[in-house]
């Protein structure tokens, strides 16, 4: 559904080249008919990923919300999607090039950054609701939000282009399917490179070395907090 979503939003001509909807009314596989009817509709869209009904309807919601939020509409009238970067990381020879892939990318810039280079990345939330279990905000802290904008907008500095906005459009996958703009501090920012550029150094001691440390070791405790609900379960007692 995630990837249906960014196609409908970003690149909505590629959508029917890139997806195909299995109707609802398909018999089951039970039958031979239903067999055949699957192993036809399968043949047919070989090259293609399949969607039920829901999914592909959900995508072109969440799509349709987004061109209707204000200042989202303005980020993503003009630009391009889905341009692949890669470089060679100064100073740590030993790591794979590193690659980004920002959803939107505009060098010339719109009226919400006076005209400089910005990135755009659409993420996909149950709720925009910050008392909520599962909110974005808590799921861009969880995944490291500021660690991979921020590494973007560093691989992107390295090869010359010069862009310090990345805004992330945040969109509910629940009716009415509430939209948000957030727009990365550059304190965020600078905090997620330089988390980031720990994380690799290490990455690259690992690549070198070929040792993968991913446990402290030795005999840990399962305390009866840890059977605990709420924030700091995993503490101590």
């Amino acid at each position: 559904e995630g990837r249906a979503t960014h196609t409908a939003l970003f690149e909505p001509k590629k959508f029917a080249d890139e997806y195909a909807v299995k109707p609802d009314n398909m018999p089951t596989r039970q039958s031979n008919a239903g067999k055949a009817a699957h192993a036809a509709f399968d043949a047919a869209n070989a090259s293609k990923c399949i969607l039920d009904a829901d999914s592909e309807k959900l995508a072109h919601q969440i799509a349709d919300s987004v061109r209707g939020h204000r200042d989202a509409s303005i980020l993503i009238a003009e630009g391009e999607p889905e341009v692949t970067f890669r470089i060679k990381a100064a100073g740590l020879p030993s790591l794979p090039p590193l690659q980004c892939r920002p959803d939107w990318l505009n060098v010339n810039g719109c009226e919400l950054t006076e005209g400089r280079p910005y990135m755009v990345d659409l993420k996909t939330c149950a709720t925009l609701d910050r008392d909520a279990f599962g909110n974005f905000f808590r799921v861009a802290r969880d995944h490291a939000y500021d660690m991979q904008f921020g590494l973007y907008l560093a691989i992107l500095s390295a090869l010359g282009v010069e862009c310090r906005d990345f805004f992330v459009i945040a969109a509910e996958k629940c009716v009415p399917h509430g939209v948000e703009v957030f727009r990365m501090t550059d304190q965020a920012i600078e905090a997620g490179q330089r988390k980031a550029e720990r994380l690799l150094v290490r990455l690259n001691d690992c690549y070198r070395d070929n040792v993968w440390p991913n446990t402290e070791g030795g005999v840990q405790e399962l305390t009866a907090s840890t059977f605990k609900f709420g924030r700091n379960s995993a503490e101590g007692d």
